[in-house]
């Protein structure tokens, strides 16, 4: 007689090589989710890193973007507002050269080509820096280095409400804006006494202080000068 034959049960037999097969599908599974994870990261981080988002600034409180590339089309309208009291020429070539735009109103607005506007503000430099005129998009603004500049640039509103604020503000905004828009604001002050408005003379005592002339001055000329010619 030989020896007998093991019986295997072939259920049993099965069993392990399933188990196998269903381990190394599910870390199959879990390596091709990882790798699909991972991909949409570095996905969602080259977005990132390309998109480019600048807001919109109040003059005075200019904040500059870091590492944004930004990008203006050249036959894109920029959005211009004087700040000057007076009439106000600005020019592609300078010196009233080239293509020429007038500013007749303090606060008035125009729509200049970029093309354009780039040439102003580099032969017009004094100008674009001490706020004679203010561009009114912060792409143009950052692409021209002009953020310091415009950190101390105030804007029509404050300026035309300058008396308004309390007297330490506006000790410091006077104090630390440019040439030109001190003379804005002392304009403003200026047409405000001669208009007979009600207004704190202490504040326009700090105004005459930090901006370096005397308002009281101004004014009795200017209406010396009226008496004369009602005369």
């Amino acid at each position: 007689m030989g020896r007998p034959r093991k019986i295997v049960d072939t259920q049993e037999a099965i069993k392990p090589t399933k188990s196998v097969e269903t381990a190394k599908e599910k870390r199959l599974e879990n390596e091709v989710n990882e790798l699909k994870n991972t991909v949409k990261q570095m996905q969602e981080m080259m977005m990132a890193q390309t998109k480019t988002t600048v807001a919109m600034p109040e003059y005075g409180n200019m904040v500059a973007p870091v590492g944004e590339t930004v990008d203006v089309p050249f036959r894109q309208y920029i959005k211009v507002m004087s700040l000057t009291k007076h009439r106000l020429t600005i020019s592609t070539e300078g010196f009233g050269n080239g293509t020429v735009f007038n500013f007749t109103e303090y606060g008035q607005v125009q729509s200049i080509l970029y093309e354009d506007l780039a040439k102003i503000i580099h032969n017009n430099s004094r100008f674009a820096r001490e706020g004679y005129f203010v561009v009114m998009d912060p792409r143009v603004i950052k692409i021209h280095n002009l953020e310091n500049e415009y950190s101390k640039i105030l804007d029509k509103k404050t300026i035309d409400n300058i008396l308004d604020l309390d007297a330490d503000n506006i000790r410091t905004l006077v104090k630390n804006t440019t040439p030109h828009i001190k003379n804005t604001i002392v304009s403003t002050v200026v047409e405000k006494l001669l208009a007979n408005e009600y207004v704190d003379l202490n504040k326009v005592r700090i105004v005459s202080t930090e901006s370096g002339q005397d308002i009281d001055s101004m004014v009795r000329g200017i209406n010396s000068f009226k008496q004369v010619d009602e005369e």
